[in-house]
């Protein structure tokens, strides 16, 4: 997604941007092999198909979908993602879609067979509604997962950023000058946020106390950074995040954190070196060691440091809770 964060100084249009946008994000999600960014147009009260990957965009360019009907106009209604995992669930919240648009979006899909799971992300700038990123999976050996979500969070939150940069340059159009009555529209008691499957289970965490254990996070990539601030809150963790070392032991001299999450690899100061100044501080820092390459005399000297145990990336999100879960609780035994 590094792609994309480049793209906050970009020249080009905001069609070309939002094109080159849904291209990466259909490309990072294993599962996505089609997508559609839809844009609000106030003048039509509609949202309408502004890039296409996986459909013929000149059908599916004609769709006016007005808030609230499917499932592209509930998410861009209510601000709530959406997860289906099954066809059948797909094909009954796009009941409602009105005959023409039905229409144009079967006709306009490459694939002529139903999505087996799909996942609908409002795009939002400084809360203000201004558009859908919707992605599809037709593919019957993967699926969208709970993950996706946190993920796709992360990487809606930079497209808004690059669509809010484009419109500080001028590029966006006169649509925009009356958006902020989008926030007038009312959400009807009929629509609500579904989630199914694993998803329902990351809802039923934030509805309930969460803990109030405090976790720094130190690493020097921005996206991990926010990939693990996403993933850990929504476990109900406040979290902290810092791009280094030197930066990290600041932190950590002025405030109290249950578990420090510490990447090895880093420019400033590396994670070994890292942990060991924490743990000069206090010995009783609770660290888990991050690396990108599992390096069996690395992961020994960290713990012969003071580590209190060490995870891989890409991470496994199951056994990264379970980790900081476990460490937690044995560290307040």
């Amino acid at each position: 997604m590094r792609a994309i964060l480049e793209t906050l100084t970009s020249a080009e249009s905001l069609d070309a941007i939002l094109k080159f946008i849904l291209e990466e994000v259909t490309r990072f999600f294993l599962a996505a092999d089609a997508g559609l960014i839809l844009m609000y147009d106030e003048m039509e009260e509609a949202l309408l198909v502004k890039a296409a990957v996986g459909f013929s965009y000149p059908q599916v360019s004609q769709m006016r979908i007005k808030p609230g009907e499917s499932i592209i106009g509930k998410a861009f209604l209510t601000k709530e993602p959406y997860l289906y995992l099954s066809s059948a669930e797909i094909i009954r919240e796009m009941a409602d879609m009105n005959p023409e648009n039905r229409y144009l979006f079967i006709a306009g899909r490459e694939k002529r067979r139903d999505a087996h799971s799909t996942i609908c992300f409002p795009l939002i700038v400084r809360e203000r509604r201004f558009g859908v990123l919707n992605l599809y999976n037709h593919k019957t050996s993967v699926s969208f997962r709970d993950i996706d979500l946190v993920l796709l969070r992360i990487v809606s939150n930079m497209a808004a950023l690059v669509i809010e940069n484009a419109y500080l340059r001028g590029k966006v159009g006169e649509i925009w000058e009356e958006a902020d009555s989008i926030s007038d529209v009312r959400q009807p008691d009929s629509v609500r946020p579904c989630y199914s499957g694993a998803e329902a289970e990351v809802q039923e965490v934030t509805d309930s106390p969460q803990p109030s254990s405090k976790i720094l996070v130190v690493d020097d990539e921005l996206l991990i950074q926010e990939l693990l601030r996403e993933f850990l809150q929504i476990k109900g963790y406040e979290v902290v995040t810092v791009s280094g070392g030197k930066e990290a032991i600041s932190k950590l001299k002025a405030e109290t954190f249950d578990l420090v999450l510490l990447d090895i690899k880093m420019p400033d100061m590396d994670g070994i070196e890292t942990l060991r100044r924490m743990k000069e501080m206090d010995e009783n820092v609770n660290i888990i060691m991050v690396t990108g390459v599992l390096d069996k005399d690395i992961g020994e000297q960290a713990m012969e440091l003071g580590a209190k145990d060490y995870v891989v990336k890409p991470f496994d999100f199951n056994h990264l809770a379970d980790t900081i879960e476990l460490n937690i609780f044995l560290a307040g035994a």
